[in-house]
């Protein structure tokens, strides 16, 4: 099977209940993912090649990450309360 695009955050997002897609249409250049958990919805826009917000889910490779290329494909101890916490601020 094929891994999906942030396929980690995708499934925890989901397993916790919430949905998580990409979005093209009224969103800055190069689409935003979106996420919506228990009321709360959120965009997390592309910026060059990060997705901020998504990307910090993950354990850096550098020390300095430039694109999403430069985080493991695995996910911080805490990526969902950082994930709550990023969608209750809005």
């Amino acid at each position: 099977m094929a891994k999906r695009k942030y396929d980690l955050v995708r499934t925890m997002v989901e397993e916790h209940g919430g949905k998580m897609w990409y979005e093209r249409k009224g969103q800055p250049a190069g689409g935003a993912w979106m996420i919506s958990y228990q009321g709360y919805e959120k965009a997390f826009p592309t910026v060059g090649h990060l997705f901020p917000g998504l990307d910090d889910l993950h354990v850096p490779k550098v020390q300095f990450p430039k694109s999403w290329d430069d985080f493991k494909n695995e996910l911080l101890p805490d990526a969902w309360e950082k994930l709550v916490n990023a969608l209750k601020l809005g």
